[in-house]
């Protein structure tokens, strides 16, 4: 665990960024997140192998689906679990194919067996720690073509599949733009 510091964070995309395309419409308006208290982080992400002693301790009943992507194509899949996710994987690595009720089980069963009280960061007490205290737009600087080093996400490889699903969204998104900048009607 690492403790962290009271502080604040900005928190939001701004205009231009949406207007691009970097970022969604629902990330706006920007607006600062305040920390008041200093907050114990866990340094590392929970690894497959204590996400599984917390299954195997208390008979959960963890998912048979998730998310992946697979073949260029982001989709909800059967069986996939933490156990397979689809990739090749060991118990030093962070536990996958974990859903928010999952983990909110994993941490009280956490605080339980620890007698520590053990909780979920909040998005803003999460995106405070992931800055370091950095003011960028990225928690790596301001450059967004830096993304692709620095971000979890689908590569290059996979632009040319999910290219066509992109201009969807955002036309979808110029679209509830143009929409809400409508006078309303009487």
């Amino acid at each position: 665990m690492v403790v962290v510091p009271p502080g604040d964070v900005l928190m939001g995309s701004n205009p231009s960024d949406i207007d691009s395309g970097l970022a969604a419409a629902n990330e706006a308006p920007q607006h600062r997140a305040v920390v008041k208290q200093p907050i114990a982080v866990g340094r590392f992400e929970v690894t497959r192998d204590q996400y599984a002693a917390f299954v195997r301790s208390t008979g959960y009943k963890a998912g048979s689906r998730c998310y992946t992507f697979e073949q260029n194509s982001p989709k909800e899949r059967d069986q996939r679990s933490f156990l397979n996710p689809g990739f090749a994987q060991d118990g030093r690595h962070p536990a996958v194919c974990v859903s928010w009720t999952d983990a909110k089980a994993y941490v009280q069963w956490l605080a339980q067996t620890t007698g520590k009280p053990y909780r979920l960061l909040s998005e803003a007490e999460f995106e405070y720690v992931a800055r370091a205290g950095s003011p960028s737009r990225f928690g790596f600087g301001d450059d967004a073509a830096n993304l692709c080093k620095f971000v979890n996400g689908a590569d290059r490889a996979a632009k040319v599949e999910i290219e066509a699903g992109w201009r969807a969204v955002r036309r979808l998104a110029d679209q509830a733009r143009t929409r809400d900048r409508r006078p309303p009607t009487s």
